[in-house]
C-alpha cells in the first residue's frame, strides 16, 4: 500500500516540477526571518522550497494560513523518548490534528520522532512506537530520527557517553526498522553532532540527511536534502517563533542514465541491468524496479527518485 503512495508523490512532485520556471538558487531571501541564505552549489539544478517543522511547542496552528504564508512542507512530530535515565516513550499532543490539517489544505508532510535510543533495542522500540502512532495516515516524505544531546547542562540527556559507533549503529536500527515498514527513513541533527558524534558520511550514505545550521549557508561536508536555517521563523497561521527549513528537490530528468546492457539474448531468466545515474546512489538517491522483464520482448526499468531527487524515469 505504501509503495503506491510513494509513486503517486514522485509523479506528482515530478508534475509541479515541469511547470516550475525559475531552478537555480544562488541565495534566498526568507520572508520568514528577513535574512537572506546562500545555497551550496551542489544545488544549483534544485528546486528550493519552503518548509516548517513543528510540534505541540506550537500549539493549534491555523494551516489555512500556513499555506496560504508560502509553506509547503512540513515536518511533524508524532511523538519521542525523554531525556531521563527512564527513558519514557510519549506522544506529541498535537501530532494528530497537525498530520489532518495539513494534509487538508495540501501541504506535504513528513514525521519525526525524538529519539534518546542508548541502545540498538532502543532505537527499534522507538521506531516501532512511532509508526504505531502514525497509524493508518498517509504521508508523503521520510520519517526522520531526531538525534541530538540535550541542551540543558543540568539535564545531559541519555546518549551523551555513548560512543559515535554506537550512536551510528543506534541510527541504523531506527532507520531500517523504518524501512522495513514500508516507509522512507530519514536522518536529523545539527551540524555538530552530524561531524562530532555519529558516523555522519556514512548516514548520509545510506538516508536522506536534514541538517540543522544556523547560519547563512550550511556548512555541512557530506550529502543531505534539507538544510534547517533558523529556529526562530515567523509564519502566519503560527504563534510564536518555527523552526524553519529549506528542502532541496533535483529532478530526475537532470541525469544521464545508463543500463549495464540494453538488449541480451533469452534464456528464460529474470533479466536486471544494473542502472548507473551519474553522482547519484543506488538505494539512497534512488530506487529500481523492473517489469516484463523475463519473457521475450521489451522489457523496462522504472527509476524513482528519493529524498532530494523526485520524478520518475523509465527506459
Amino acid at each position: 500500500m505504501f509503495a503506491m503512495k510513494k509513486s503517486l508523490i514522485c509523479l506528482i512532485v515530478f508534475s509541479m516540477i515541469i511547470i516550475c520556471t525559475a531552478a537555480v538558487f544562488a541565495e534566498s531571501f526568507s520572508k520568514y526571518t528577513g535574512s537572506t541564505y546562500v545555497h551550496s552549489s551542489r544545488f544549483d539544478k534544485a528546486f528550493v522550497k519552503n518548509a516548517i517543522d513543528v510540534s505541540q511547542y506550537q500549539n493549534t496552528i491555523d494551516w489555512d494560513k500556513v499555506k496560504a504564508d508560502g509553506i509547503e512542507y512540513a515536518i511533524i512530530r508524532v511523538g519521542g523518548r525523554g531525556f531521563a535515565e527512564s527513558g519514557r516513550l510519549y506522544f506529541d499532543d498535537y501530532y494528530k490534528s497537525n498530520i489532518e490539517n495539513a494534509r487538508r489544505v495540501g501541504i506535504k508532510i513528513g514525521i519525526y520522532y525524538f529519539s534518546q535510543a542508548k541502545t540498538e533495542t532502543e532505537a527499534i522500540e522507538e521506531a516501532n512506537h512511532c509508526i504505531q502512532l502514525l497509524g493508518d495516515y498517509e504521508i508523503d516524505l521520510p520519517i526522520f530520527m531526531d538525534y541530538e544531546h540535550a541542551s540543558d547542562s543540568n539535564n545531559p540527556g541519555r546518549i551523551k557517553d555513548l560512543t559515535p559507533a554506537q550512536r551510528t549503529a543506534n541510527a541504523i536500527a531506527f532507520c531500517e526498522t523504518i524501512e522495513q515498514k514500508g516507509y522512507e527513513a530519514g536522518f536529523y541533527s545539527n551540524l555538530l553532532f552530524l561531524r562530532n558524534s555519529i558516523d555522519g558520511n556514512k548516514i548520509s550514505n545510506l538516508y536522506t540527511v536534514w541538517a540543522a545550521q544556523y547560519y547563512d549557508r550550511c556548512q555541512y561536508e557530506n550529502h543531505y536534502s534539507i538544510w534547517q536555517y533558523s529556529s526562530d521563523g515567523r509564519v502566519d497561521g503560527i504563534e510564536g517563533r518555527v523552526d524553519c527549513n529549506f528542502w532541496y528537490i533535483i529532478p530526475m530528468d537532470t541525469f544521464n542514465f545508463t543500463l549495464s546492457y540494453n538488449a541480451t539474448e533469452y534464456d528464460g531468466k529474470t533479466k536486471t541491468p544494473e542502472v548507473k545515474v551519474s553522482d547519484l546512489v543506488s538505494g539512497r538517491d534512488f530506487e529500481v524496479t523492473y517489469e516484463n522483464n523475463i519473457n521475450s520482448g521489451t522489457g523496462k526499468v522504472i527509476i524513482k527518485g528519493k529524498g532530494l531527487y523526485s520524478g520518475t524515469i523509465e527506459k
